[in-house]
């Protein structure tokens, strides 16, 4: 079961079972647009535990581009508080060098892991987040078994 809502001609959705923030871009993203998808994101992501990383799974196959605007709100006003993995598939060349400015804007801002990785298919960019949620869970339940000895 997931939660959609529309923003703008887009779409954005929060798998129940897997707990990734899905997003369908249709044509250009403008500012209001990228301020109601990080507003939708945080409604989105706050039932997830305080380390639980972000997982967004993005369909740029009808994507236009991003306004210089969005690309603002996105550099300045994306949640840095958490690990994030972003995984988009179906870009364009040109949409591709647009997003590697607005992602490295958000990296240099982050306190925490900011993955972002373009893949060909929705397959293999569903397959590289799960990937990295289990890696990330692993990394935490040994982290926390190694602290649970401590001063032992």
């Amino acid at each position: 079961m997931s939660e959609r809502r529309k923003i703008g001609p887009h779409e954005l959705w929060r798998e129940a079972d897997t707990g990734l923030v899905g997003m369908t871009t249709v044509g250009m993203v403008e500012e209001n647009h990228a301020i109601a998808i990080l507003a939708t994101v945080k409604d989105f992501t706050e039932s997830l535990g305080p380390d639980e990383p972000f997982l967004m799974l993005a369909d740029a196959r009808q994507a236009g581009g991003v306004s210089s605007g969005a690309r603002r709100i996105y550099a300045t006003q994306t949640p840095t508080g958490r690990p994030a993995y972003v995984s988009i598939f179906g870009v364009t060349f040109m949409f591709r060098v647009a997003l590697q400015l607005v992602f490295k804007a958000i990296a240099i801002a982050s306190s925490n892991k900011f993955a972002v990785r373009i893949e060909e298919t929705e397959a293999d960019a569903r397959a590289w987040l799960l990937k990295q949620a289990a890696e990330w869970r692993a990394g935490k339940r040994s982290n926390a078994s190694r602290d649970s000895r401590v001063g032992e």
